[in-house]
């Protein structure tokens, strides 16, 4: 394992200085801007899935590792527009895009990325790539579409959300995990089964964030708690601790008057943390089930261990 991790601390650097090299250009204040977005970069989980896959079906080159700086890119442009819908001033800690430069010129940062990164993407040959990165590229919006429709509506049905935290967040994943797959040209039947793999994963990661939006420490998670709802967002533990059919009122009256403490307390009433993390737990599982598959290698145990890790993360 020890040498895997060598490789990916390898990769993942290489994919750090690609994507200064490939979004940097003359005029300054992009330049500027793309040094702010590498200082910013968090845990690199996605272009870590993509290596790991890539490793797994035949082993990571540079198309995998272009991929890999190209679909950080891709996710970074949906976070920088994320934060102008949410007038976000925090990322990670730190000052969000459109807090430190403007909207303007956030909105048009985001843009810069996604047009980039079709043009370097244009030069593979490899078409099933470019539809990968298209597909998840048309998920992400529509999500962030279902998610402001959301907003406006008395739903508190679980399927809305589920189907916009797999667009959302689960269609990135699902599109490292298949483009992983296609660098290192691997079998269709590892691909679909990546597919699914990175579908219960991206589901479980969002449960987990979810989670931390209510709990988490706000030093160790760079956020400040309350955000979905100061936002409107309905998620996983409020929508389980309306299952119940206790204190539903308590909730809904929460929920409209912004306030944060006695939704908190009347989810944890309700068991809605608790139902939480066990629906981790069980995305996590299907995640896991899809990797006794295959037979056991370094990559195999690296994709579990991320799993397991975003079970107990605490950030």
């Amino acid at each position: 394992m020890e040498k895997l991790n060598s490789l990916l601390n390898q990769e993942i650097a290489k994919s750090d200085q690609l994507f200064e090299d490939y979004f940097s250009n003359s005029e300054i204040k992009v330049a500027e801007i793309v040094g702010f977005l590498l200082n910013q970069r968090g845990k690199k989980i996605r272009p870590r899935i993509l290596l790991l896959t890539a490793e797994l079906a035949g082993g990571i080159n540079d198309l995998s590792t272009k991929c890999a700086t190209i679909l950080e890119a891709l996710h970074t442009a949906s976070l920088i527009h994320d934060d102008i819908i949410d007038l976000a001033k925090l990322r990670r800690g730190e000052k969000s895009i459109n807090h430190k430069f403007g909207n303007k010129l956030a909105v048009l940062t985001g843009d810069y990325l996604l047009s980039r990164s079709l043009k370097l993407l244009a030069r593979e040959t490899d078409t099933k790539i470019i539809e990968a990165y298209a597909h998840a590229a048309e998920d992400l919006c529509l999500g962030e579409i279902l998610e402001q429709h959301q907003r406006v509506k008395d739903n508190y049905s679980s399927e809305p959300y589920f189907e916009i935290i797999h667009k959302k967040t689960a269609s990135l994943s699902i599109a490292c995990a298949e483009i992983g797959v296609l660098t290192a040209g691997g079998s269709e039947n590892l691909r679909q089964q990546m597919k699914q793999f990175a579908n219960h994963f991206g589901v479980a990661f969002q449960l987990k964030d979810d989670l931390l939006d209510f709990i988490g420490n706000e030093e160790k998670t760079g956020k400040k708690t309350g955000q979905d709802l100061m936002e409107n967002i309905l998620t996983y533990p409020v929508l389980a601790a309306l299952q119940t059919g206790n204190d539903n009122e308590n909730i809904i009256e929460a929920l409209k008057t912004y306030d944060f403490h006695h939704l908190k307390k009347m989810i944890h009433k309700n068991n809605g943390f608790e139902k939480t993390q066990q629906t981790i737990e069980s995305f996590s599982q299907k995640a896991l089930d899809i990797l006794k598959n295959f037979d056991d290698c370094e990559a195999l145990r690296a994709l579990q261990s991320i799993v397991q890790q975003n079970i107990i993360r605490n950030k």
